[in-house]
């Protein structure tokens, strides 16, 4: 008989439950580039992530989706378009799923320094 102990915080949820557990950016030197990294709660069914970044005019500068979230952890790299000017760029996060929509929002602000020249990579 095998007994397995699991942490209450690690069962997976439905999808009407699962939530953001934190985000967090993070820019490379050339600020043209920003880390992310997303914690979200275990989950029965991969959601998809929506992001969408802003510049400090209200301008969308980058988006993408994540598809089906293989982990509950992740982090990529998110590529600004356009002159990076200086101040607070937003990161909107959205958790959905295809069958019933948008389950839970979450953003985040980072403030960018301006780049001399945002044309050399």
């Amino acid at each position: 008989m095998e007994i397995e102990f699991v942490d209450p915080d690690e069962i997976p949820l439905e999808p009407e439950q699962v939530r953001f557990q934190g985000v967090e950016a993070e820019p490379f030197t050339d600020n043209r580039r920003i880390r992310l990294t997303i914690n979200i709660t275990p989950f029965t069914q991969p959601p998809d992530i929506e992001i969408v970044a802003t510049n400090p005019m209200g301008v969308k500068v980058a988006e993408t989706t994540i598809i089906g979230a293989p982990n509950k952890q992740m982090t990529l790299t998110l590529h600004l378009r356009g002159d990076v000017s200086e101040g607070k760029y937003r990161f909107h996060f959205s958790l959905l799923y295809q069958e019933i929509g948008i389950v839970d929002r979450t953003e985040i602000e980072l403030h960018l320094a301006g780049s001399e020249d945002s044309s050399q990579q």
